[in-house]
């Protein structure tokens, strides 16, 4: 079920924009009560390599999830922001795995995606974009593969837009993402 957005639209913010700063199409407009949900699948799960890429325009003044995956008991795959800045993780109870990227501009279009390879041994690498430059990397994360499957992946209840979400589950690399 798509969202519902209970404010009006802003015309000085319109939901199109050129190519290089943003989606060409209309976005899902997001506040702290609204969200969308979409049911887990087998499409979802991998065991070894997988990508997520979304655009979004926020105007948080603080701490706020875009989209998660996961529960918060055991795993959480999640692409937000930390003190101003872009940040993509998850959480391994009891430890949290975050990559941090750069202070996050408000209200102007921003490409996230994060990318997590393989090491074995149940272990990866992870990486996070933003506007296609690779901003961080973490590696030896153990039990990532776990985030994704089995939980619904929401997105919402923050102040921001969001659009053009891909979750691949195969790596992209950066000259893919660029």
């Amino acid at each position: 079920v798509p969202p519902v957005d209970a404010r009006p639209r802003d015309a000085a913010r319109p939901d199109t924009g050129p190519r290089d700063t943003g989606p060409p199409a209309p976005a899902l407009r997001m506040s702290a009560t609204t969200f969308m949900e979409v049911e887990d699948s087998a499409a979802f799960d991998t065991a070894f390599n997988h990508a997520v890429e979304m655009w979004v325009r926020s105007r948080e003044t603080g701490d706020a999830d875009f989209c998660q995956k996961g529960d918060s008991r055991a795993r959480h795959l999640f692409a937000g922001v930390r003190g101003g800045r872009v940040v993509m993780g998850w959480d391994v109870f009891p430890e949290a795995h975050h990559v941090t990227g750069p202070l996050l501009s408000p209200d102007v279009w921003t490409h996230i995606a994060f990318v997590a390879v393989a090491e074995g041994g149940g272990r990866h690498t992870a990486e996070l974009y933003v506007n296609g430059v690779l901003e961080g990397r973490a590696t030896g994360v153990p039990d990532l593969l776990r985030a994704l499957n089995d939980v619904e992946l929401i997105c919402g209840n923050a102040d921001f837009d969001i659009d053009e979400i891909r979750v691949w589950r195969v790596t992209r690399s950066g000259a893919q993402i660029r």
